[in-house]
């Protein structure tokens, strides 16, 4: 079955309310930042294919932001993981501390069960598959390790896995339900041996035992993000583990335990900076809301990480919104 969502049916003063239910509605629930031109109305189409086991939906879209956030995790349990491939354009992708561009003919793994961000500063075209978490899980072991991690479709697996879904794309109409099932086996099993040849499929995986820790300790880390009093100590007593053995679960992250905290909470503070709600907000008040005690700690680590503080980002965003 085959469905189209287009903007240009809709009025322009709803399109981008119409855009954010459609994407809600193929996808998952997400939060949608709109083009920072100012402008009425937003172009978008999406071409979805779904029947059984295979669900793969074609995205033409002008630039804008969509973001996974913990209010919308909370919204539904789907257990999902999406393979995104940037047919045209460049994405910016941040999922579990990993963050960088996905150019054209690179595609990302991300899950859908764990906060991400995705930014398009121009217009993109992307193919996007979408696999049951358990049927991944099946195939590749933690597969959480590998997202946000831009994976080249110019030669080996990679290439041969975007050939499938290019041909794909052009005759999934044409697919019965058993045809679709076999189709959507023979691209998880392509994806997995793409993805073994990344250098992350090398490194030691944590035992059982040490990802039921790590899990406890993520969750934890999440519903109490912005609390100040937050602490690698405080979660270390909160779940009864030593803080050594703490650091020591997340040795092999990009980021260390305490760096992803800091990491959340600027860019929660960023998006803030970033939504027209909170323009009249104190940045005193948005680096309380994030989990900072010290506005002025706050400033220094927003500039070491954004380049300027964050008086400076809101007037640039200003400027630029007003242009």
């Amino acid at each position: 079955m085959s469905i189209t969502l287009s903007t240009d049916t809709v009025p322009a003063a709803q399109q981008l309310d119409y855009w954010t239910e459609a994407i809600c509605g193929v996808f998952m629930h997400l939060d949608v930042e709109p083009p920072q031109d100012g402008r009425q109305g937003f172009d978008g189409r999406i071409v979805q294919h779904a029947e059984g086991k295979l669900d793969l939906a074609e995205v033409l879209v002008e630039g804008h932001a969509v973001l996974r956030t913990n209010r919308q995790l909370h919204r539904d349990s789907e257990d999902s993981f999406f393979v995104m491939v940037q047919r045209d354009g460049e994405s910016w992708i941040e999922q579990d501390g990993r963050e960088g561009w996905m150019r054209k003919g690179e595609f990302v793994l991300l899950d859908g069960g764990r906060s991400y961000t995705m930014r398009f500063p121009h217009r993109i075209h992307h193919e996007v598959l979408k696999v049951p978490g358990n049927v991944l899980r099946a195939s590749i072991r933690d597969p959480q390790r590998f997202t946000s991690c831009p994976i080249s479709g110019a030669s080996g697996a990679g290439r041969i896995f975007l050939g499938v879904l290019e041909t794909l794309h052009d005759t999934a109409g044409d697919l019965d339900h058993g045809s679709a099932a076999g189709v959507a086996d023979a691209l998880v099993d392509l994806l997995s041996a793409t993805i073994g040849t990344m250098s992350q499929a090398h490194v030691k995986v944590p035992s059982h035992l040490e990802q039921y820790h790590r899990h406890r300790v993520q969750a934890l880390v999440q519903e109490r993000m912005f609390d100040p009093e937050l602490s690698i100590d405080s979660v270390a007593a909160a779940v009864k583990l030593s803080p050594r053995y703490l650091h020591r679960l997340f040795e092999d992250e990009k980021l260390t335990l305490s760096g992803w905290i800091w990491h959340e909470r600027l860019e929660a503070a960023r998006r803030a900076l970033l939504s027209p709600a909170a323009a009249n907000r104190s940045l005193t008040d948005i680096a309380y809301a994030v989990g900072f005690k010290d506005p002025a700690h706050f400033s220094r680590m927003f500039k070491a990480t954004y380049g300027s503080s964050p008086r400076a980002f809101r007037l640039e965003i200003a400027t630029n919104q007003s242009a």
